[in-house]
């Protein structure tokens, strides 16, 4: 991008380990300067980090819902399989038709671990795991999937629920309200609303909600709010990519309920999306993910070509995955799942607009077989995300 100056966004020490377990950190993020979206910002924070710092325990009053174009090529390579208890081992080879069965047996043993759907919430893990759960009552014609789901959007709104908006997570380190994972949960909410329409009513009132606190016209839209959503998060900043998420969700659930607040939105969008120069793994998955909806708009093609040119210069072949773009020297701590993560998320983006389907799966194979990522298994996110990269359903356009 000649002639755009760049800026190194860092990352504050501790930021990976600040309970985040449910939105991945931003280490080594590159955006183009952010002009407009950064005006009447606080210029002292941190691009797109947060640094967490006086954490506790602080509740305010629950409140309980009764309804409760790319022309790059990948090789193919087979590796050796290998897995690790207490999730089944897989073939080294995976039919599309054994995705399914194979997301099966992972959710019943997190099911058997007690670490979902029972166990401690998180507003990320849940809104992929409702999307999972959809798609398994789509695919199977079982009632007891759209059941479930529906026991977890009550749950959500019972434990993480706030007068407005909702908590990021039941972990003491989650404290605030993240508008990404609110943006996702949306997107939730709006699949289950589908089958039960009182949920997409519920989808509306959150936006009218949070839409308000976190979105500033013409201005940008803030990454974290305080809990009870009177100001930014102590430590955070601007978001970057919240405004392409915003977009595709609010437009999927109601174009002309939500006019004004897509108004807004489109505005942001059209004041930074020329700019932006995306090169963090989880940023890179997500904003796939987020344009797949509106393939033909111009911000949506320019920032999937950016997206993959990106993606193709951190792969590493051999074993088969994407790289993390890291600070070097790198001082901050490091989380045996990261990698994963991230590689999981950019799968789901891939899979969205239909590219490098060797090189998906690849980084399936290498993170099922051969990459010691799952550690005590004691966090559900890494395993439902890659059911979600296995069998993506209802998390896709369609």
């Amino acid at each position: 991008m000649e002639g755009v100056p760049i800026l190194q966004a860092t990352t504050p020490s501790g930021w990976e380990e600040a309970g985040q377990e449910a939105v991945p950190a931003f280490p080594g993020t590159v955006f183009a300067s952010p002009g407009p979206l950064a005006a009447g910002f606080d210029t002292s924070w941190p691009a797109d980090h947060a640094t967490l710092s006086g954490l506790g325990t602080e509740r305010l009053a629950r409140r309980v819902w009764p309804c409760g174009r790319s022309a790059l090529r990948a090789p193919t390579v087979t590796l050796e399989p290998r897995e690790e208890a207490p999730f089944p081992a897989v073939p080294s080879v995976l039919p599309e038709k054994e995705t399914l069965e194979l997301v099966l047996r992972r959710l019943a043993g997190l099911r058997e671990a007690g670490l979902w759907p029972h166990g401690r919430r998180d507003l990320w893990t849940d809104a992929l795991g409702v999307v999972c759960l959809l798609t398994l009552h789509q695919e199977l014609q079982e009632e007891r999937y759209l059941a479930e789901a529906e026991w977890v959007a009550q749950e959500v709104d019972r434990v993480l629920g706030r007068r407005r908006g909702i908590r990021m997570g039941e972990s003491p380190e989650a404290r605030g309200q993240y508008f990404r994972s609110q943006i996702l949960w949306l997107f939730a909410l709006h699949r289950l609303g589908e089958s039960l329409p009182r949920y997409r009513q519920r989808a509306l009132a959150l936006v009218r909600e949070i839409h308000a606190p976190f979105v500033r016209p013409r201005v940008g839209i803030h990454s974290r709010m305080d809990e009870d959503l009177r100001g930014p998060f102590p430590g955070s900043g601007p978001g970057r990519i919240e405004v392409f998420l915003a977009l595709a969700v609010y437009r999927l659930l109601d174009a002309e309920a939500l006019s004004a607040e897509i108004e807004e939105v489109e505005g942001l969008v059209e004041r930074t999306y020329r700019s932006l120069a995306p090169d963090h793994g989880i940023d890179l998955g997500l904003l796939l993910w987020s344009t797949h909806f509106f393939p033909r708009e111009n911000w949506s093609i320019l920032l999937r070509e950016r997206v993959l040119t990106a993606l193709d210069g951190r792969w590493v072949d051999p074993p088969g995955y994407f790289r993390r773009n890291l600070p070097e020297p790198w001082s901050g701590p490091m989380r045996q799942d990261r990698l994963a993560l991230t590689n999981l998320t950019m799968t789901v983006g891939l899979q969205a607009h239909g590219v490098w389907p060797h090189r998906v799966r690849r980084v399936q194979r290498y993170f099922l077989e051969d990459y010691r990522w799952e550690g005590e298994g004691k966090d559900p996110l890494g395993p439902l995300l890659m059911c979600i990269s296995l069998h993506p359903g209802l998390l896709l356009r369609g």
